[in-house]
């Protein structure tokens, strides 16, 4: 090789590691530089820019945010604060009633044959909250939805609840996301898929870009409804036998994985894959820069918005999930859940077991790293933390 070609290459690899480094997160490894892992990242790229496209039709564009939806958060923070939820989050979260009335009806789709499950959600928000008028009219997500993947057989089996990332909620995306064939067939696991609010059938006219439409409020009670619905159907769960609980989220669903772990006991492993931890955060990253004088306008604003959710946030209580039960996965040149708010969690959760795999936010179903993560994951669930370990 030519010193010249030598060179080249030189520039090149700096160049590489330049664009995926994480600075501050030295715990972070940088992904080596292959054609593979490239493409992945390109791909991530036009999602992320697709995201930034659709988003300029919401209400914050780079240096500017609507007034409406500006006094909403100045409204928010206001009853919020006057409620005491800011300082002790859970309180925000009502102790739902058991779920003892749900409908469940033989569904297929394909090959797929499941079982649907529906219920009366019954959440609303607080009286006082800004958001509540507008949550209210959304008549779809009044009905609550889950695909099941039960066995016949009587004896006591783990369950895992599936929580979905945005634009999924439908059998033909969730079953092959979260591997059925795996949980339910090879591992013997009953399989419960929750839909979100603003997915699948819950759309009906709202699709699912209404989690982040309209303003902050919208985005608090996709989380708080999920957490209202979720804690319901524990308890639904607990009166069919579950000899041990499993929860296993991707992207959004991370999130709420993270979430419910410091709402509810009773989880003996928590899975958060490829989790969005911070929304506010990817709001800025896919926003054009702001290229005015001076300080950002909306450095305000964001600083205000992530307070108020505060209410929502995995971060504002520790985690319940025993430390050997919890797991972790993120994507090194992920561009749409970053790693270094994949590592916020994993601090967070006091740096339990985690796969760092060289891909994107939609490669992890082909990551061998992940596939390793799992089977001890799920392998803890079936039999416990010494299992895994061996």
């Amino acid at each position: 090789m030519t010193v010249s070609r030598i060179r080249r290459a030189v520039d090149a690899s700096a160049a590489w590691r330049r664009a995926v480094a994480h600075p501050g997160c030295e715990d972070v490894p940088v992904p080596g530089f292959s054609p593979a892992t490239v493409s992945k990242l390109l791909a991530d790229e036009l999602l992320r820019q697709l995201f930034a496209r659709t988003n300029r039709s919401f209400w914050v564009r780079a240096g500017e945010v609507e007034a409406e939806v500006r006094r909403e958060v100045d409204r928010l923070l206001e009853v919020y604060s006057a409620h005491g939820w800011l300082d002790a989050p859970e309180t925000f979260h009502r102790e739902p009633p058991e779920l003892d009335r749900v409908r469940i009806v033989s569904g297929r789709r394909g090959h797929h044959r499941f079982e649907h499950m529906t219920f009366q959600s019954g959440y609303e928000p607080h009286p006082d909250d800004p958001g509540r008028r507008r949550w209210q009219g959304y008549r779809g997500n009044r009905t609550a939805h889950a695909w099941l993947l039960r066995h016949t057989t009587p004896e006591y089996r783990p369950w895992v609840i599936c929580l979905h990332g945005i634009g999924m909620g439908t059998p033909y995306v969730d079953f092959p996301a979260f591997r059925r064939h795996q949980l339910y067939g090879k591992l013997g696991f009953n399989v419960l898929w929750y839909v979100k609010p603003f997915h699948g059938p819950r759309r009906q006219g709202a699709g699912s870009h209404e989690t982040f439409a309209r303003g902050i409020a919208n985005l608090i009670h996709v989380q708080a409804q999920s957490m209202w619905d979720l804690r319901r159907i524990l308890t639904w769960i607990e009166r069919q036998g579950a000899s041990r609980l499993g929860v296993y989220g991707l992207s959004l669903g991370g999130y709420a994985t993270a979430l419910l772990t410091t709402l509810v006991d009773g989880i003996d492993v928590a899975v958060a894959g490829i989790p969005g931890t911070d929304f506010i955060d990817l709001f800025e990253r896919n926003l054009p820069a702001w290229e005015g004088e001076g300080q950002d306008p909306l450095e305000g604003f964001w600083r205000d918005a992530r307070r108020a959710m505060t209410v929502v946030s995995p971060f504002a209580r520790p985690p319940r999930v025993p430390r050997q039960g919890r797991f972790i996965f993120g994507g090194l040149v992920d561009r749409l859940t970053p790693p270094e708010r994949v590592r916020d969690l994993w601090l967070h959760w006091e740096r339990p077991r985690i796969a760092w795999y060289p891909g994107s936010h939609v490669s992890f179903l082909l990551e061998p790293r992940v596939r390793g993560l799992l089977d001890e994951a799920f392998a803890t669930l079936a039999h416990g933390p010494a299992a895994s370990a061996g």
